[in-house]
């Protein structure tokens, strides 16, 4: 059984630091604030976007949950 949480084409952009929707591209980019001001989306590097969480682990454990998804419609066990 393969242990690895990584899933080639899904990378958690910026270790879960906040994004937001950028500009006229349409793409996420990172959100720079002060240290206490922590809301806003997680982006994986294939598109997809949560919604505005609080926290670097709350955006972590989203892209966990997404990656979970794209396995078990590829017929894949989740993680560990």
């Amino acid at each position: 059984m393969d242990t690895s949480t990584r899933l080639p084409g899904h990378g958690l952009l910026s270790e879960g630091k906040p994004h937001e929707q950028g500009g006229t591209s349409g793409r996420y980019e990172r959100i720079f604030t002060a240290p206490f001001e922590k809301s806003g989306h997680g982006a994986c590097s294939c598109g997809e976007a949560s919604p505005v969480l609080e926290s670097d682990s709350a955006r972590r454990k989203w892209h966990r949950a997404h990656k979970d998804e794209i396995r078990a419609a590829a017929g894949a066990e989740p993680a560990p």
